[in-house]
């Protein structure tokens, strides 16, 4: 039987239907209009909503350390609850026009800040210039209930 051309191909786009899937979601700056670095992309895991990956861009000269710190949003409040070390999520230094992408694991809000919003800022140091770059977006409170459930 004859081998098609096109099989290879037909057998790629198959398989990448069967991968897992992110669900992006909506989402804002928290100054309302942007800031030097840019975030691209906030998703969600479908298969555990408490992961959250995110995707931007460096538009500054050389960075060398960064800081993101997740929180929950509480009416124009945000509320500090977990930091992590960007230079270990993503290679440092990083010049500017670099693409980066990363995993934020097990996110739960502690009960007593509870909230169906999240707030994420992250903060890349460069010789140039330190400021921070915030979004919010929707946050399932299914997740919190899952991770709740979990540790109980």
């Amino acid at each position: 039987m004859a081998k098609s051309h096109y099989q290879p191909l037909f057998l790629l786009l198959a398989s990448l239907l069967f991968l897992p899937t992110l669900h992006a979601v909506d989402f804002k700056y928290c100054n309302g209009i942007g800031y030097v670095d840019k975030i691209t992309k906030v998703e969600i895991s479908p298969d555990d909503p408490s992961t959250v990956t995110i995707s931007g861009l460096t538009r500054r000269g050389l960075v060398y350390a960064g800081t993101v710190v997740v929180a929950s949003g509480i009416g124009e409040f945000n509320i500090p609850f977990k930091y992590y070390d960007f230079c270990q999520m993503c290679k440092c230094p990083m010049l500017s026009g670099t693409n980066f992408v990363f995993t934020l694991s097990k996110i739960l809000i502690p009960k007593a800040f509870a909230s169906d919003k999240l707030a994420v800022t992250l903060s890349l140091i460069s010789r140039d210039q330190t400021e921070g770059v915030c979004v919010y977006f929707d946050f399932p409170t299914s997740a919190n209930s899952m991770l709740n459930q979990a540790s109980e």
